[in-house]
């Protein structure tokens, strides 16, 4: 399909950012969007020159790049897991091991109990390495509970409003990590390894005043 003269400007736009940009050392990683948006001037001929108070001069016109566009599916082995109490009294649903390694996910809903979700790296005598943030805003207190196989052990992370950056390692036993929201919200974003696997887990949960409650969680494997 030809390509039209406004696609060709934009195009090059694009190209002459991502030129800039690796010119002053930056770099993003290619999952990484932003909200802003750039704007330069181009002519006909795909020359592009920078905006002089906010205007084009004669025969440029203005072009807008880098818009965030809406999020892209998930990659491939992804595991989507999501639970409402809605629609029934107690919800559970448990991950499969995901691509072939230890970790399994659990979303959890329950009346008179907190929203839940854990995440299980369970396979004796390898290593895991749990990396990210999490954020709780609600009248009760949002947890990450860290779990040794016996349940002993136990480190207690508080979340507030303010996301708080989570860093664990545990080589030699079973380990979890249980994320609690009694009454409000809490999403997280996390990075586990686990020998030569690398995967991302996106979580939310909440649960109201009524007993109400949600949670979902997607696992997408990402090395």
């Amino acid at each position: 399909m030809p390509v039209s003269r406004t696609s060709r400007v934009i195009l090059i736009a694009l190209g002459a950012v991502a030129v800039a940009a690796a010119a002053s050392g930056i770099t993003y990683a290619a999952t990484v969007t932003t909200p802003q948006v750039l704007h330069a001037c181009s002519n006909a001929k795909g020359t592009l020159r920078l905006l002089q108070n906010g205007h084009c001069p004669a025969g440029y016109a203005k072009v807008s790049i880098n818009k965030q566009g809406p999020r892209g599916l998930p990659g491939p082995g992804a595991v989507r897991l999501a639970v409402k109490s809605s629609s029934c009294g107690v919800c559970s649903k448990t991950s499969n091991p995901i691509a072939g390694s230890g970790l399994t996910v659990e979303v959890l809903c329950a009346p008179q109990q907190d929203a839940q979700v854990y995440v299980n790296l369970a396979v004796a005598g390898s290593a895991f390495t749990v990396e990210g943030d999490a954020s709780y805003s609600g009248t009760g207190d949002g947890n990450a509970l860290w779990l040794d196989a016996a349940g002993t052990g136990v480190v207690t992370t508080h979340l507030s409003s303010t996301p708080t950056v989570l860093s664990s390692q545990q080589v030699g036993s079973e380990h979890s990590v249980e994320f609690t929201a009694p009454d409000g919200a809490l999403v997280g974003d996390l990075l586990i390894t686990q020998d030569n696997h690398m995967f991302s887990v996106e979580f939310g949960e909440y649960r109201d005043g009524s007993n109400n409650c949600w949670a979902h969680a997607l696992v997408t494997p990402a090395g």
